[in-house]
This record gives structure tokens, sequence and C-alpha cells, in this order.
């Protein structure tokens, strides 16, 4: 009796477990599309999108880790007061995983183990500049065409920029310096600069491969000097590294360039720079620049300042550099609202009467629709007058240019916000203090409110656009910040403390001013600015409505206590879309990873993280037996010894 009932258990066990088992089971489509993720932005188009689907909307919540990689702490003399940040897009080519530190080191990973094939350690690293991060936001490939020379070394080539400031190259193969490329691998890009080049300059997003071509632009950090480095864009020959040609932003009745008593050509001082990955369409011949503003920022009344390129995106021919089109997103920009995304290329039947479109992403919230052969806007875009009345010597636009479609995706009111009523009325005095008049309340004396910020709105994370469905997402913050001018006679007054990001004084030398930035907060420390801290937002760009806006980030990790109240946080990442209809975003300050429908807005997957991810990840799919995978960075810290790393998820079976 006793014999059969223990029978009879073990058969209904081993039934529970059959069925369990069953249903756990993961039935994955190996008949689907492959592919890779060969650039920054997933491709030269720059749409962070992939038609990679075996991943999609039934099964994305059974993702699970697959293999990570991490970074070695960097041991230079200096590794205790350098700052840094992880901000990288790893790309997968050549059957490889390729992606830098922050200090720019590269690594090559196999892309289903993430076991290391080989480690280049960049000897030079530029910490110049206190305060500033150092970064390398992604790397950049290269393969010579089939020809005799291709089992040469170096045939294929990694490139990748450093804070030296330099373009370096390294044979994709072997990890080692490509001797053949400049000066023994190297390309130093602080040579022929005119202005200062020892205030943070350098390049820290991708190149941009194309037509045998390395293009770099540079990042510039604002509000430091009147005569800051020229933001000259160059272009190398992929082979060897010789320089083919140059563009230097300035106005076209100004010469490019100077030339010293040697002989050499000196870029121009001051000028606008490209710090944000570029796009490129090899078929027409064109080099999409999106630009920054020119020094000294805030301000604009400097006689020699000069805006023609400011805030725009360029269209240059890719074989001599020349200018074929612009379009100015700010005119005469004093906020630091530069174009700091991928300009996205795509084509719709029933978008812009099916015309080769342009979507061009920037930090006030707008994305303007272009037609990308000529800079011509889709859809109509309104000159509205704005605020004027800046600092004695100011010179301001009196209109800004705003998309109608679609319309802004940026509040354009600001409201006090707080917890409790108390820290909501001190949110409304503190406010009250400063101008506001709008998002172009220029910089005064009193103290301005800039909303959105300096980072955005949208930021460097870009747009992501799936070409068939015509839809665009992006992330964005809703952060406000105070600016505040200060007269040159003034400056040795104020003391902002030890330079921080979040607490600025800068000197804005050869300037008749000077300027304090902080963020507005309450007395908690919270932002004062109406929630959503941070969004993702759908646009049918069919229609130019919003599908759906959600807030991104929850308030879990920056509370005294683990609340998670779901008010978005301010993020730095970006989003991927893919053709399983799904959505990854990231740059949160929760530390989590998600995951969502791309019609419905609905959360359908949720990963905590040990770390911050800073950047939108990328996902690949070799071949037709593979599994697809998505890839995030995610941040560490020196402090509690946990490493910058990549990390992989993929359905298992």
């Amino acid at each position: 009796m006793n014999s059969f009932n223990s029978r009879c258990q073990l058969l209904v066990l081993l039934a529970l477990f059959t069925l369990t088992a069953c249903q756990n089971d993961i039935e994955i489509d190996f008949s689907g599309p492959t592919g890779q993720w060969q650039t920054v932005g997933g491709n030269l188009k720059g749409i962070q999108f992939s038609n990679i689907s075996q991943i999609n909307t039934t099964n994305i919540e059974k993702l699970q880790p697959a293999w990570e990689y991490k970074f070695p702490h960097y041991q230079g003399a200096d590794a205790d007061s350098i700052l840094t940040q992880f901000q990288l897009q790893a790309i997968i080519t050549n059957n490889t995983v390729y992606g830098c530190s922050a200090t720019s080191d590269v690594v090559a990973l196999d892309p289903t183990t993430g076991e290391q094939r080989w480690f280049y350690q960049n000897p030079t690293v530029n910490n110049e500049v206190p305060g500033f991060p150092i970064k390398c936001r992604g790397v950049a490939y290269w393969q010579e065409a089939q020809t005799d020379s291709a089992e040469q070394s170096c045939n294929k080539k990694i490139f990748v920029p450093t804070s030296e400031p330099a373009l370096v190259a390294i044979d994709a193969d072997t990890g080692q310096l490509c001797d053949d490329f400049g000066n023994k691998g190297k390309v130093k890009l602080g040579e022929n600069i005119g202005g200062d080049i020892h205030s943070g300059y350098g390049p820290t997003s991708a190149p941009t491969v194309a037509n045998d071509l390395v293009i770099v632009g540079s990042r510039i950090n604002d509000n430091i000097d009147l005569n800051i480095a020229s933001g000259v864009v160059r272009a190398y020959d992929a082979r060897n590294g010789e320089l083919r040609w140059a563009w230097n932003p300035v106005h076209p009745d100004k010469q490019p360039a100077s030339i010293d008593a040697k002989g050499n050509k000196i870029y121009t001082s001051g000028t606008v720079n490209s710090w944000a990955p570029m796009s490129a369409d090899i078929e027409h011949g064109l080099l999409f620049v999106p630009t920054g503003n020119p020094s000294p920022d805030l301000y604009g009344g400097d006689p020699q300042r000069d805006d023609f390129y400011g805030s725009s995106v360029v269209a240059l021919e890719l074989k001599t550099g020349k200018v074929r089109w612009h379009f100015q997103t700010v005119h005469h920009d004093i906020w630091d609202y530069d174009v700091p995304s991928i300009p996205a290329l795509f084509q719709h039947p029933d978008i812009g009467s099916g015309k080769l479109a342009l979507a061009q992403p920037t930090k006030n919230g707008n994305i303007f629709l272009l037609d990308r052969l000529t800079g011509e806007p889709l859809y109509a875009v309104e000159e509205r007058p704005v605020p004027q009345g800046g600092v004695p010597g100011e010179i301001l636009s009196k209109t800004q240019p705003f998309p109608t479609h679609p319309q802004n995706l940026h509040p354009l009111e600001l409201r006090p916000w707080g917890f409790t009523p108390w820290d909501k009325n001190q949110c409304k005095k503190i406010m009250e203090q400063y101008r506001w008049d709008g998002p172009f309340t220029p910089p005064s004396l009193q103290g301005s409110l800039l909303y959105p910020g300096n980072s955005g709105g949208m930021n460097w994370g870009s747009a992501s656009i799936d070409p068939k469905r015509g839809i665009l997402l992006i992330n964005q913050s809703h952060f406000a910040w105070v600016v505040k001018l200060i007269k040159r006679e003034d400056m040795e007054n104020y003391d902002a403390g030890e330079f921080n990001l979040l607490n600025s004084l800068f000197p804005m030398k050869g300037s008749d001013y000077g300027a304090i930035r902080f963020p507005l907060t309450s007395p908690l420390g919270a932002p004062c600015s109406q929630t959503p801290w941070g969004s993702i937002t759908a646009v049918d760009l069919i229609s130019g409505k919003v599908l759906w806006s959600k807030p991104l980030g929850s308030t879990r990790d920056l509370a005294p206590i683990p609340l998670g109240l779901n008010l978005g946080t301010p993020n730095f990442g970006g989003v991927i879309s893919t053709a399983g209809g799904v959505a990854f975003a990231t740059g949160t300050l929760d530390k989590t990873l998600r995951g969502f429908d791309i019609e419905s807005g609905d959360l359908l997957w949720e990963h905590r993280i040990d770390g911050l991810s800073w950047a939108p990840p990328m996902t690949y799919r070799l071949q037709n037996s593979d599994l697809q995978y998505i890839v995030f960075s995610i941040a560490g810290s020196r402090e509690n010894n946990s490493h910058d790393k990549l990390v992989a998820f993929t359905l298992k079976q």
C-alpha cells in the first residue's frame, strides 16, 4: 500500500515537473533575418534600428544574461583623480564585438561567449581639464576592398578617438597598431588647431568611416575661452592617415584658415564644433554633420563670434568636404541648445511625399524632418517670436524655428513641483527669483531659468526610427537649470567651490561676461520642475502625432529610502528598436534596463543592474543557427571596485 502510494506520488511529481518545464520552455524562431551592428547608430544611416525579430513582444520577458566582459580599471599615475564616464555603444562586424573603455583602451570579443580575443591599451590619457570626464563613446571599422592586398596586415582597421587628442588605427584582427597609418598608427589631432587646445579639446564620439575616409569632429569644453580651439571637421585616408579634406565651419565670406610662418594651415579658433556622431549617404555622396554653438557660448555679443553654422545640421560632400546645404535649428544659440544627435536617414512612402528624409533631434525637444538632398523641411517650420531683452551688448534673434510635424516634444511650460506642499512652495519661491519667459529666455544678470537645460531634452543617445512602421522613439530629460551671467569685473568675487558638472563657474575668458550654472532643486534636493523628469516618447512620423509617452525611470535608487516612484529621471542613454516590435531603453538613474512595445508603449521587460547604463545598447544575430543578442554597457565605480562592463542578453532554450 505504502509502495503503491509512493509510486503514485512520484508519477504526479514527474508530471508536474514536465508540465512546468513545458510551460517555461521557449520556442525560438531561427528562420528570421540576421544582422550586425556595424557602426555607432547601427549603420551609416544612424537610425538605431535592427531588422532582427527573434526577440519580440511575445518572448522578451524570457531574456537572460548570456555573457559579460569587464574592462580593467585605469592604472595611470592619476588614477585616483581622473574622472571618466563609460558611455560605450559597442559595434559588431568582422564576426567580432569591438568597443573602447572610457580611456580609449580597445577590446575585441567573441560575440557568443564574450571571451577576449585581443586588448589594446591606450598609452596616452590626457587629463588636463579637471572636472570634465574622459570618455570614448565608440569605435569605427574599415576594411580594404578585395584586392591583391587583402591578405596584408591592417587591411581591416579599428579607429578609436583618444583624449591625447589623436585618432588611432589598430589592426582589427590582431590588436596591433597599424604602422602604415599616420605616424606609427596615430594621427595627432591637436596640430594646426587655432586657439587653446588645452581646455578639453578632442574627439569623444566614434569616427565616421565612409568611402575609404575616416572622419572626425571634436568635443570642445563650453564656456571656457573666446579663443577656444577650432571646431574643424577633418577627413583622413583610411589606409594611410593622410588628410584628404578639412571643413572649417566659418561664414562663407570669411577666410577658412590662416597660414603660419612655416606655411602650415591654421584653422579658425572659436568656431562651432561637431561632437556628436555623424551619418552618411554613400549613394549620394553626402556626410551629415550636427554642430554645436560657438564660443563663448552663453553670451553672443562678441564681434568675432561666428554663428553662421551654429546649432545646425550640415550636409558636406563626402569627396571634397564642401558644404552642400545647412539647416539651422537654433538661431544665435546662447542656451547650449546644440545639435547632439546623429542625423537619422530614412525613407517612407507616406512621410514627406516619400522623399529621402533626415530626422534631426535637438536638445530643446524639436525634431526637424528635412529633405536630405536639399535641406528643405518636409513639413512647415514656423519662425515664432521669442523673448528679448538680454544683457547689455547681447544680440538676440527675434524668432526661433519650431517644427509643426511633429510638434515640439518637450514641455514649453515650467511649473513648480514638490513631494509635499511645503517643498512645492519652496520651489515656487526659488523660481520667482529668476527670469522665466519660456524655453528661449536669454541668460541674465538676475539669473534665468533654462528649461530644457543644457543637457536636454534630447541628447547624444539619438533617435530610433522603425522605417517600416514610420515610428520614431526617443528619450528625453526634463530638468531645469539656472544660468546667471556675471560682469567681467565681478568674476573674481564669485567662488562656485570645487568645479563639477552640476555647479559650474565658467570663466568665458575674452568675453564681457562670465557665468555660473547650477540645477534648479528644492531644499530636499529633488528637481523643482514638474514631473516626469525623464521620458520615452513614440511619434508616428506619418501623422506627426505622439503615439505614446511614458515616464522613463523611477526614484528607487535616488531617494534615502528605496521608494520606486515612477516619476522619470534625467537620463543620458538612448533607445534602439527592432523588427520584433521591441524598443530597448537605457540611461535612467535607477539602475534598470527596460524593453517596451513599440506600438503600445507597454513595459514588457525590466532588468536590474549593478551600475548605470549611459549609452544606447546594440543588437546582432550573425547567422540562421544563432541566437539574437542585446548588448548593454554598464558603468562601474572604482570606489566599490566594480568595473565598467559589457553585458549581453539572449533567449535561452
